[in-house]
Protein backbone atom coordinates (compact mmCIF):
# COMPACT_ATOMS: atom_id res chain seq x y z
CA UNK A 1 0.00 0.00 0.00
CA UNK A 2 1.28 3.78 -0.63
CA UNK A 3 0.05 7.27 0.01
CA UNK A 4 -1.71 6.98 -3.57
CA UNK A 5 -4.22 4.15 -3.01
CA UNK A 6 -4.96 5.39 0.40
CA UNK A 7 -8.43 7.02 0.99
CA UNK A 8 -7.38 9.89 3.52
CA UNK A 9 -4.17 11.51 4.18
CA UNK A 10 -3.02 13.52 7.64
CA UNK A 11 0.10 16.02 7.53
CA UNK A 12 2.14 16.17 10.45
CA UNK A 13 5.02 18.97 11.06
CA UNK A 14 5.38 19.61 15.31
CA UNK A 15 7.65 17.27 16.82
CA UNK A 16 6.93 17.99 20.02
CA UNK A 17 6.16 16.10 22.79
CA UNK A 18 2.72 17.12 23.52
CA UNK A 19 1.63 16.72 19.93
CA UNK A 20 3.15 13.55 19.64
CA UNK A 21 1.18 11.71 22.40
CA UNK A 22 -2.07 13.61 21.11
CA UNK A 23 -1.30 11.93 17.48
CA UNK A 24 -0.20 8.46 18.78
CA UNK A 25 -3.49 8.06 20.98
CA UNK A 26 -5.45 9.67 18.19
CA UNK A 27 -3.59 6.76 15.75
CA UNK A 28 -4.28 3.90 17.97
CA UNK A 29 -8.14 4.56 18.79
CA UNK A 30 -8.20 5.08 14.93
CA UNK A 31 -6.88 1.41 14.53
CA UNK A 32 -9.32 -0.29 17.06
CA UNK A 33 -11.67 1.13 14.39
CA UNK A 34 -10.44 -0.66 12.14
CA UNK A 35 -9.02 1.64 9.59
CA UNK A 36 -5.44 0.68 8.29
CA UNK A 37 -2.62 3.45 8.75
CA UNK A 38 0.32 3.78 6.39
CA UNK A 39 2.87 6.25 8.43
CA UNK A 40 5.33 7.55 5.73
CA UNK A 41 8.33 10.34 6.48
CA UNK A 42 10.78 12.48 4.51
CA UNK A 43 14.41 11.83 5.14
CA UNK A 44 14.91 14.68 7.55
CA UNK A 45 11.49 13.64 9.60
CA UNK A 46 10.04 16.91 9.28
CA UNK A 47 7.10 15.93 7.62
CA UNK A 48 5.19 13.04 8.05
CA UNK A 49 2.32 11.60 5.99
CA UNK A 50 0.06 9.21 6.98
CA UNK A 51 -2.22 7.70 4.57
CA UNK A 52 -5.29 6.16 5.81
CA UNK A 53 -6.83 2.89 4.15
CA UNK A 54 -10.32 2.17 4.48
CA UNK A 55 -11.31 -1.92 4.58
CA UNK A 56 -14.22 -3.30 3.41
CA UNK A 57 -16.24 -4.52 6.77
CA UNK A 58 -15.40 -0.91 8.03
CA UNK A 59 -17.14 0.67 5.31
CA UNK A 60 -19.99 -1.79 5.50
CA UNK A 61 -20.48 -0.82 9.28
CA UNK A 62 -20.61 2.45 8.84
CA UNK A 63 -22.54 2.60 5.12
CA UNK A 64 -25.28 1.04 7.59
CA UNK A 65 -24.91 3.48 10.28
CA UNK A 66 -24.63 6.67 7.61
CA UNK A 67 -27.81 5.51 6.07
CA UNK A 68 -25.19 5.94 2.55
CA UNK A 69 -26.95 4.62 -0.64
CA UNK A 70 -25.17 1.75 -2.86
CA UNK A 71 -26.00 0.22 -5.88
CA UNK A 72 -28.69 -2.66 -5.87
CA UNK A 73 -28.14 -6.10 -7.42
CA UNK A 74 -29.85 -6.55 -10.50
CA UNK A 75 -32.41 -9.12 -10.60
CA UNK A 76 -34.14 -11.18 -13.91
CA UNK A 77 -37.42 -8.84 -13.46
CA UNK A 78 -35.73 -6.04 -13.84
CA UNK A 79 -35.22 -6.36 -17.38
CA UNK A 80 -37.33 -2.71 -18.43
CA UNK A 81 -37.53 0.40 -17.39
CA UNK A 82 -39.95 1.68 -15.40
CA UNK A 83 -40.23 4.99 -17.40
CA UNK A 84 -41.29 5.63 -20.43
CA UNK A 85 -38.38 5.61 -23.13
CA UNK A 86 -38.07 9.04 -25.03
CA UNK A 87 -37.93 8.74 -29.22
CA UNK A 88 -34.55 9.65 -29.90
CA UNK A 89 -35.44 9.85 -33.46
CA UNK A 90 -37.25 13.41 -33.08
CA UNK A 91 -35.87 16.46 -34.40
CA UNK A 92 -34.81 17.98 -31.09
CA UNK A 93 -32.95 14.58 -30.03
CA UNK A 94 -31.16 14.55 -33.40
CA UNK A 95 -30.58 18.59 -32.93
CA UNK A 96 -28.87 18.07 -29.28
CA UNK A 97 -27.36 15.39 -29.91
CA UNK A 98 -23.73 17.22 -30.11
CA UNK A 99 -24.52 18.81 -26.94
CA UNK A 100 -24.45 15.63 -25.00
CA UNK A 101 -21.20 14.60 -23.10
CA UNK A 102 -19.11 10.96 -24.05
CA UNK A 103 -21.41 8.58 -22.70
CA UNK A 104 -18.90 5.92 -23.48
CA UNK A 105 -16.37 7.59 -20.84
CA UNK A 106 -18.83 8.39 -18.49
CA UNK A 107 -21.59 6.42 -19.13
CA UNK A 108 -25.32 7.25 -17.47
CA UNK A 109 -26.75 5.00 -14.90
CA UNK A 110 -29.55 3.11 -16.61
CA UNK A 111 -33.03 3.28 -15.62
CA UNK A 112 -32.91 -0.08 -14.34
CA UNK A 113 -30.36 0.36 -12.20
CA UNK A 114 -31.05 1.80 -8.91
CA UNK A 115 -29.90 2.67 -5.77
CA UNK A 116 -30.83 1.90 -1.64
CA UNK A 117 -30.27 2.42 1.54
CA UNK A 118 -27.63 -0.06 2.58
CA UNK A 119 -28.02 -2.58 5.38
CA UNK A 120 -25.77 -5.13 6.46
CA UNK A 121 -29.43 -7.50 7.29
CA UNK A 122 -30.06 -7.14 3.54
CA UNK A 123 -26.76 -7.22 1.50
CA UNK A 124 -27.61 -9.88 -0.21
CA UNK A 125 -29.56 -7.27 -1.94
CA UNK A 126 -26.61 -4.98 -2.91
CA UNK A 127 -23.86 -5.53 -5.82
CA UNK A 128 -20.60 -5.26 -3.56
CA UNK A 129 -17.93 -7.67 -4.67
CA UNK A 130 -15.49 -5.81 -2.43
CA UNK A 131 -13.79 -2.32 -1.37
CA UNK A 132 -14.08 -0.88 -4.98
CA UNK A 133 -17.76 -1.32 -4.74
CA UNK A 134 -18.09 1.62 -2.59
CA UNK A 135 -17.11 5.07 -4.46
CA UNK A 136 -14.53 7.70 -3.25
CA UNK A 137 -16.66 10.04 -2.31
CA UNK A 138 -18.45 7.36 0.11
CA UNK A 139 -15.04 6.17 1.25
CA UNK A 140 -14.12 9.97 2.36
CA UNK A 141 -17.44 10.22 3.90
CA UNK A 142 -16.68 7.28 6.43
CA UNK A 143 -13.11 8.41 6.88
CA UNK A 144 -14.65 11.72 7.70
CA UNK A 145 -17.29 10.59 9.94
CA UNK A 146 -14.91 8.89 11.67
CA UNK A 147 -11.74 11.37 12.32
CA UNK A 148 -14.12 13.56 13.34
CA UNK A 149 -15.18 11.38 16.24
CA UNK A 150 -12.42 9.97 17.20
CA UNK A 151 -10.97 10.67 21.13
CA UNK A 152 -7.13 11.93 21.30
CA UNK A 153 -7.45 11.71 25.34
CA UNK A 154 -6.58 8.84 27.23
CA UNK A 155 -9.73 9.73 29.48
CA UNK A 156 -11.86 10.35 26.42
CA UNK A 157 -12.65 13.48 27.31
CA UNK A 158 -15.39 14.85 25.23
CA UNK A 159 -13.39 18.30 24.76
CA UNK A 160 -10.44 16.28 23.07
CA UNK A 161 -12.46 14.90 20.41
CA UNK A 162 -12.23 14.76 16.60
CA UNK A 163 -9.87 15.97 13.90
CA UNK A 164 -10.97 19.45 13.58
CA UNK A 165 -9.42 20.35 16.94
CA UNK A 166 -6.24 18.22 16.20
CA UNK A 167 -5.50 21.00 12.89
CA UNK A 168 -6.66 24.07 15.35
CA UNK A 169 -4.00 22.82 17.39
CA UNK A 170 -1.82 22.12 14.72
CA UNK A 171 -1.09 18.93 15.44
CA UNK A 172 -1.78 18.06 12.40
CA UNK A 173 -1.34 20.62 9.54
CA UNK A 174 -3.15 18.87 7.03
CA UNK A 175 -5.90 16.56 6.43
CA UNK A 176 -7.62 15.60 3.15
CA UNK A 177 -9.09 12.71 0.73
CA UNK A 178 -7.18 11.94 -2.38
CA UNK A 179 -8.52 12.09 -5.85
CA UNK A 180 -8.91 8.90 -8.05
CA UNK A 181 -5.93 8.76 -10.36
CA UNK A 182 -3.70 11.56 -12.00
CA UNK A 183 -5.05 14.63 -13.13
CA UNK A 184 -4.02 14.49 -16.75
CA UNK A 185 -3.40 11.38 -17.67
CA UNK A 186 -5.11 7.89 -16.96
CA UNK A 187 -8.21 6.41 -16.86
CA UNK A 188 -9.45 7.83 -13.32
CA UNK A 189 -12.70 9.10 -12.55
CA UNK A 190 -10.76 12.19 -11.79
CA UNK A 191 -9.36 12.64 -15.30
CA UNK A 192 -12.15 11.67 -17.44
CA UNK A 193 -14.24 14.37 -15.46
CA UNK A 194 -11.55 16.72 -15.83
CA UNK A 195 -11.64 16.23 -19.81
CA UNK A 196 -15.22 15.35 -20.13
CA UNK A 197 -16.72 18.01 -17.59
CA UNK A 198 -14.28 20.54 -16.32
CA UNK A 199 -12.33 21.40 -19.78
CA UNK A 200 -13.51 24.31 -21.26
CA UNK A 201 -13.18 23.17 -24.57
CA UNK A 202 -16.70 20.88 -23.30
CA UNK A 203 -18.40 23.95 -21.96
CA UNK A 204 -21.34 23.95 -24.03
CA UNK A 205 -21.78 20.17 -23.37
CA UNK A 206 -24.83 19.03 -20.88
CA UNK A 207 -23.21 18.14 -17.53
CA UNK A 208 -22.33 14.31 -16.24
CA UNK A 209 -24.39 14.44 -12.91
CA UNK A 210 -24.25 11.47 -12.24
CA UNK A 211 -20.62 10.88 -12.64
CA UNK A 212 -20.35 14.05 -10.84
CA UNK A 213 -22.48 12.78 -7.74
CA UNK A 214 -20.62 9.44 -7.52
CA UNK A 215 -17.34 11.37 -7.16
CA UNK A 216 -17.71 14.22 -5.31
CA UNK A 217 -21.34 13.71 -4.00
CA UNK A 218 -25.15 14.18 -3.42
CA UNK A 219 -24.45 17.81 -2.38
CA UNK A 220 -21.75 18.95 -4.59
CA UNK A 221 -24.15 17.51 -7.81
CA UNK A 222 -26.79 19.40 -6.64
CA UNK A 223 -24.83 22.63 -6.83
CA UNK A 224 -23.91 21.90 -10.37
CA UNK A 225 -27.36 21.21 -11.25
CA UNK A 226 -28.54 24.48 -10.33
CA UNK A 227 -25.76 25.68 -11.76
CA UNK A 228 -26.13 24.49 -15.49
CA UNK A 229 -30.00 24.56 -15.04
CA UNK A 230 -29.88 28.47 -14.30
CA UNK A 231 -26.95 29.06 -17.00
CA UNK A 232 -29.59 27.61 -19.18
CA UNK A 233 -32.48 29.49 -18.10
CA UNK A 234 -30.31 32.93 -18.58
CA UNK A 235 -29.90 32.10 -22.11
CA UNK A 236 -32.99 33.73 -23.65
CA UNK A 237 -32.70 36.53 -21.20
CA UNK A 238 -29.39 37.25 -22.31
CA UNK A 239 -30.52 37.07 -25.79
CA UNK A 240 -33.30 39.76 -25.55
CA UNK A 241 -31.29 41.75 -23.41
CA UNK A 242 -28.54 42.16 -25.89
CA UNK A 243 -31.39 42.80 -28.81
CA UNK A 244 -32.29 45.53 -25.95
CA UNK A 245 -28.77 46.94 -25.78
CA UNK A 246 -28.49 46.97 -29.69
CA UNK A 247 -32.43 48.80 -30.02
CA UNK A 248 -30.83 51.47 -27.54
CA UNK A 249 -27.61 51.96 -29.94
CA UNK A 250 -29.71 52.06 -33.05
CA UNK A 251 -31.70 55.06 -31.62
CA UNK A 252 -29.05 56.86 -29.99
CA UNK A 253 -29.19 59.56 -32.82
CA UNK A 254 -32.86 59.10 -33.13
CA UNK A 255 -33.97 59.20 -29.73
CA UNK A 256 -36.47 62.67 -29.93
CA UNK A 257 -35.72 63.26 -26.10
CA UNK A 258 -31.72 63.08 -25.94
CA UNK A 259 -32.02 64.64 -29.41
CA UNK A 260 -33.56 67.71 -28.17
CA UNK A 261 -31.39 68.16 -25.02
CA UNK A 262 -28.07 67.76 -27.72
CA UNK A 263 -29.41 70.11 -30.87
CA UNK A 264 -30.96 72.66 -28.93
CA UNK A 265 -29.37 76.12 -29.87
CA UNK A 266 -30.59 78.11 -27.34
CA UNK A 267 -29.09 78.41 -23.78
CA UNK A 268 -31.77 76.22 -21.61
CA UNK A 269 -31.24 77.48 -18.25
CA UNK A 270 -31.42 74.57 -15.46
CA UNK A 271 -32.48 74.52 -12.09
CA UNK A 272 -28.92 74.68 -9.36
CA UNK A 273 -28.39 70.86 -8.59
CA UNK A 274 -27.90 71.95 -4.86
CA UNK A 275 -28.92 75.44 -2.66
CA UNK A 276 -26.53 78.50 -2.10
CA UNK A 277 -22.99 77.29 -3.48
CA UNK A 278 -24.49 76.27 -7.29
CA UNK A 279 -25.42 78.32 -10.20
CA UNK A 280 -27.83 77.92 -13.20
CA UNK A 281 -26.61 75.20 -15.94
CA UNK A 282 -27.24 74.62 -19.64
CA UNK A 283 -29.11 71.47 -20.26
CA UNK A 284 -27.09 70.99 -23.44
CA UNK A 285 -24.07 70.51 -21.23
CA UNK A 286 -26.05 66.62 -20.62
CA UNK A 287 -25.80 65.51 -23.73
CA UNK A 288 -23.14 62.59 -23.75
CA UNK A 289 -24.75 61.59 -20.25
CA UNK A 290 -28.36 61.66 -22.50
CA UNK A 291 -26.80 59.28 -25.09
CA UNK A 292 -25.41 57.33 -22.53
CA UNK A 293 -28.81 56.92 -20.60
CA UNK A 294 -30.50 56.31 -24.22
CA UNK A 295 -28.55 53.36 -24.74
CA UNK A 296 -28.58 51.62 -21.68
CA UNK A 297 -32.70 52.72 -20.52
CA UNK A 298 -34.60 53.15 -23.23
CA UNK A 299 -38.10 51.53 -24.70
CA UNK A 300 -37.09 48.38 -25.33
CA UNK A 301 -35.73 48.08 -21.21
CA UNK A 302 -39.51 48.17 -19.82
CA UNK A 303 -40.45 45.20 -21.91
CA UNK A 304 -37.31 43.49 -21.01
CA UNK A 305 -38.17 44.08 -17.31
CA UNK A 306 -41.25 42.62 -17.70
CA UNK A 307 -40.43 39.86 -19.36
CA UNK A 308 -37.48 39.28 -17.00
CA UNK A 309 -40.55 39.35 -13.64
CA UNK A 310 -42.28 36.58 -15.79
CA UNK A 311 -38.46 34.76 -16.68
CA UNK A 312 -38.05 34.56 -12.79
CA UNK A 313 -41.24 32.99 -11.79
CA UNK A 314 -40.49 30.56 -14.68
CA UNK A 315 -37.04 29.92 -13.17
CA UNK A 316 -38.01 29.16 -9.67
CA UNK A 317 -41.06 26.78 -10.65
CA UNK A 318 -39.25 25.14 -13.06
CA UNK A 319 -35.83 24.23 -10.90
CA UNK A 320 -38.52 23.37 -8.35
CA UNK A 321 -39.45 20.79 -11.06
CA UNK A 322 -36.20 19.56 -11.52
CA UNK A 323 -34.60 19.62 -8.60
CA UNK A 324 -37.55 16.61 -7.01
CA UNK A 325 -36.89 15.13 -10.23
CA UNK A 326 -33.24 14.66 -9.24
CA UNK A 327 -34.84 13.75 -5.64
CA UNK A 328 -36.57 11.11 -6.56
CA UNK A 329 -33.78 9.83 -8.99
CA UNK A 330 -30.94 10.20 -5.91
CA UNK A 331 -33.47 9.16 -3.24
CA UNK A 332 -32.02 12.05 -1.65
CA UNK A 333 -35.39 13.78 -0.24
CA UNK A 334 -37.30 12.51 3.71
CA UNK A 335 -34.15 12.26 5.47
CA UNK A 336 -35.13 12.57 9.11
CA UNK A 337 -32.74 14.47 11.63
CA UNK A 338 -34.07 12.42 14.32
CA UNK A 339 -31.95 9.50 12.41
CA UNK A 340 -28.43 12.10 12.16
CA UNK A 341 -25.63 11.23 15.05
CA UNK A 342 -25.30 14.33 16.87
CA UNK A 343 -22.08 16.57 15.68
CA UNK A 344 -18.67 16.42 17.46
CA UNK A 345 -18.15 20.22 17.83
CA UNK A 346 -22.18 19.42 19.56
CA UNK A 347 -21.07 17.54 21.33
CA UNK A 348 -17.83 19.18 22.54
CA UNK A 349 -19.54 22.26 23.83
CA UNK A 350 -21.88 20.32 26.07
CA UNK A 351 -19.15 18.23 27.28
CA UNK A 352 -20.03 20.26 31.20
CA UNK A 353 -23.57 18.71 31.08
CA UNK A 354 -24.19 15.76 33.19
CA UNK A 355 -27.47 15.11 32.22
CA UNK A 356 -27.67 12.62 29.33
CA UNK A 357 -30.19 10.15 27.81
CA UNK A 358 -30.38 7.25 25.41
CA UNK A 359 -31.21 8.05 22.14
CA UNK A 360 -33.33 5.31 20.98
CA UNK A 361 -32.79 6.25 17.24
CA UNK A 362 -28.87 6.09 16.87
CA UNK A 363 -29.00 4.34 20.14
CA UNK A 364 -26.24 6.33 21.39
CA UNK A 365 -25.83 8.12 25.45
CA UNK A 366 -26.35 12.06 24.57
CA UNK A 367 -26.26 15.27 26.20
CA UNK A 368 -29.64 17.02 27.64
CA UNK A 369 -29.55 20.36 26.04
CA UNK A 370 -31.07 22.94 28.28
CA UNK A 371 -33.12 25.57 26.70
CA UNK A 372 -32.89 28.45 29.13
CA UNK A 373 -29.79 28.21 30.26
CA UNK A 374 -28.44 27.31 26.98
CA UNK A 375 -30.27 27.34 23.52
CA UNK A 376 -32.32 30.85 24.10
CA UNK A 377 -29.54 33.30 25.58
CA UNK A 378 -27.29 31.53 22.46
CA UNK A 379 -30.70 32.22 19.60
CA UNK A 380 -30.86 35.27 21.00
CA UNK A 381 -27.40 36.94 20.93
CA UNK A 382 -27.20 35.55 17.47
CA UNK A 383 -31.20 37.50 16.26
CA UNK A 384 -29.36 40.47 17.49
CA UNK A 385 -26.04 40.18 16.21
CA UNK A 386 -27.98 39.90 12.76
CA UNK A 387 -30.32 42.44 12.96
CA UNK A 388 -26.87 44.66 14.00
CA UNK A 389 -25.01 43.58 11.16
CA UNK A 390 -28.26 44.09 8.81
CA UNK A 391 -28.24 47.69 9.81
CA UNK A 392 -24.18 47.98 9.11
CA UNK A 393 -25.06 47.09 5.79
CA UNK A 394 -28.42 49.98 5.21
CA UNK A 395 -25.89 52.41 7.19
CA UNK A 396 -22.70 51.77 4.08
CA UNK A 397 -26.04 52.83 1.95
CA UNK A 398 -26.31 55.62 3.71
CA UNK A 399 -22.38 56.61 3.70
CA UNK A 400 -22.61 56.22 0.16
CA UNK A 401 -25.33 58.34 -0.62
CA UNK A 402 -23.31 61.25 1.73
CA UNK A 403 -20.57 60.45 -0.66
CA UNK A 404 -22.57 61.36 -3.75
CA UNK A 405 -23.48 64.72 -2.31
CA UNK A 406 -20.68 66.24 -1.00
CA UNK A 407 -18.97 65.21 -4.51
CA UNK A 408 -21.58 66.38 -6.56
CA UNK A 409 -21.64 69.99 -4.62
CA UNK A 410 -17.80 70.03 -4.79
CA UNK A 411 -17.29 69.33 -8.59
CA UNK A 412 -20.34 71.89 -9.54
CA UNK A 413 -18.82 74.75 -7.47
CA UNK A 414 -15.40 74.35 -8.08
CA UNK A 415 -15.31 73.04 -12.19
CA UNK A 416 -18.86 74.73 -13.23
CA UNK A 417 -16.81 78.21 -14.51
CA UNK A 418 -14.01 76.54 -15.80
CA UNK A 419 -15.63 73.35 -17.91
CA UNK A 420 -19.81 73.87 -18.73
CA UNK A 421 -19.76 70.10 -19.72
CA UNK A 422 -18.62 69.42 -16.14
CA UNK A 423 -22.57 68.00 -15.60
CA UNK A 424 -21.96 65.85 -18.44
CA UNK A 425 -18.77 64.14 -17.01
CA UNK A 426 -19.46 65.20 -13.24
CA UNK A 427 -22.14 62.81 -13.34
CA UNK A 428 -20.03 60.23 -14.78
CA UNK A 429 -17.63 61.16 -12.48
CA UNK A 430 -19.86 60.93 -9.35
CA UNK A 431 -21.85 57.67 -10.24
CA UNK A 432 -18.66 55.54 -10.99
CA UNK A 433 -16.69 56.67 -7.81
CA UNK A 434 -19.78 55.91 -5.90
CA UNK A 435 -20.42 52.42 -7.16
CA UNK A 436 -16.74 51.16 -6.35
CA UNK A 437 -17.28 52.49 -3.04
CA UNK A 438 -20.64 50.54 -2.86
CA UNK A 439 -18.57 47.32 -4.38
CA UNK A 440 -16.12 47.64 -1.61
CA UNK A 441 -18.48 48.04 1.09
CA UNK A 442 -20.35 45.23 -0.56
CA UNK A 443 -17.27 42.54 -0.10
CA UNK A 444 -15.90 43.53 2.70
CA UNK A 445 -19.45 42.65 4.58
CA UNK A 446 -19.84 39.75 2.32
CA UNK A 447 -16.40 38.53 3.99
CA UNK A 448 -17.22 39.79 7.29
CA UNK A 449 -21.19 38.25 7.34
CA UNK A 450 -19.83 34.82 6.20
CA UNK A 451 -17.41 34.71 8.97
CA UNK A 452 -19.57 36.03 11.34
CA UNK A 453 -22.63 33.49 10.46
CA UNK A 454 -20.29 30.61 10.84
CA UNK A 455 -19.68 31.98 14.75
CA UNK A 456 -23.33 32.46 15.38
CA UNK A 457 -24.22 29.21 14.17
CA UNK A 458 -22.24 27.47 16.08
CA UNK A 459 -23.25 28.76 19.38
CA UNK A 460 -26.37 28.25 19.09
CA UNK A 461 -25.72 24.45 19.59
CA UNK A 462 -27.61 22.44 16.78
CA UNK A 463 -27.78 18.94 17.25
CA UNK A 464 -27.26 17.56 13.75
CA UNK A 465 -25.15 18.65 10.77
CA UNK A 466 -28.82 19.34 8.74
CA UNK A 467 -30.12 21.88 11.42
CA UNK A 468 -26.43 23.69 11.25
CA UNK A 469 -26.55 23.72 7.43
CA UNK A 470 -29.94 24.82 7.77
CA UNK A 471 -29.55 27.64 10.33
CA UNK A 472 -26.50 28.83 8.50
CA UNK A 473 -28.09 29.06 4.97
CA UNK A 474 -30.63 31.51 6.78
CA UNK A 475 -27.86 34.04 8.10
CA UNK A 476 -26.10 33.74 4.85
CA UNK A 477 -28.99 34.52 2.89
CA UNK A 478 -30.92 37.21 4.90
CA UNK A 479 -27.62 39.03 5.55
CA UNK A 480 -26.37 38.92 1.74
CA UNK A 481 -29.34 40.00 0.75
CA UNK A 482 -29.59 42.47 2.77
CA UNK A 483 -25.83 43.37 1.47
CA UNK A 484 -26.64 42.80 -1.93
CA UNK A 485 -30.09 44.54 -2.58
CA UNK A 486 -30.60 47.52 0.02
CA UNK A 487 -28.59 49.90 -2.18
CA UNK A 488 -31.10 48.34 -5.00
CA UNK A 489 -33.75 49.38 -2.63
CA UNK A 490 -32.61 53.17 -2.38
CA UNK A 491 -32.51 53.51 -6.12
CA UNK A 492 -35.75 51.58 -6.52
CA UNK A 493 -38.20 53.58 -3.82
CA UNK A 494 -36.29 56.29 -2.55
CA UNK A 495 -33.92 57.93 -4.72
CA UNK A 496 -34.93 61.04 -6.19
CA UNK A 497 -38.12 61.12 -3.86
CA UNK A 498 -37.10 63.72 -1.31
CA UNK A 499 -35.36 66.51 -3.36
CA UNK A 500 -37.96 68.94 -3.05
CA UNK A 501 -38.46 71.97 -5.33
CA UNK A 502 -35.61 75.29 -5.75
CA UNK A 503 -37.66 77.38 -3.90
CA UNK A 504 -38.00 74.91 -1.11
CA UNK A 505 -35.09 72.54 -1.12
CA UNK A 506 -34.95 69.12 1.60
CA UNK A 507 -31.98 68.59 2.89
CA UNK A 508 -30.23 65.71 4.56
CA UNK A 509 -27.77 65.81 7.06
CA UNK A 510 -27.57 69.44 6.35
CA UNK A 511 -26.85 69.11 2.70
CA UNK A 512 -29.25 69.76 -0.09
CA UNK A 513 -30.38 67.45 -2.53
Amino acid sequence: MSVNNGDFVLVWESNTQNDQSKREIFEKNLKKDGLILEILSNNEGKVGFISIHTPLNVLRTYADILGIQLPMRKTPEMTSSVFNPINKSTFFCKFFKYLEYNREKLPKKSSTEFDGVYSREKEYLFSISGSTSFPPGVRSRVVDFILKRTSYSENDQLHQVGIDKLLTEKVYSAAYPLHDGRLTSGTGRRCLLRSEWGSLQKFYKYQPLEAVREYLGDRVAFYFAWLGYYTQMLIPASIFGIFCFIYGLSTLYSNKYSEQICNSESFEPMCPLCNKYCNYWNLKDTCFYARLTQSLDNEATVLFSVLMAFWSVLFLEFWKRYAFELSCRWDVSGKIQEEEYPRPDYLARLRGVKKQELNVVTRTVEPVLSFWKKKFPNTLFSISMVLLLSSLAVSAVVAVILYRISITVVIFTQWAEYDPRVHSWGLILVHGTAVLINLLFIHFFDWLYTFLAEYLTTIELHRTQSEYDESLTLKIFLLKFINFYSSLFYIAFFKGKFVGTPQKYKYFFWISK
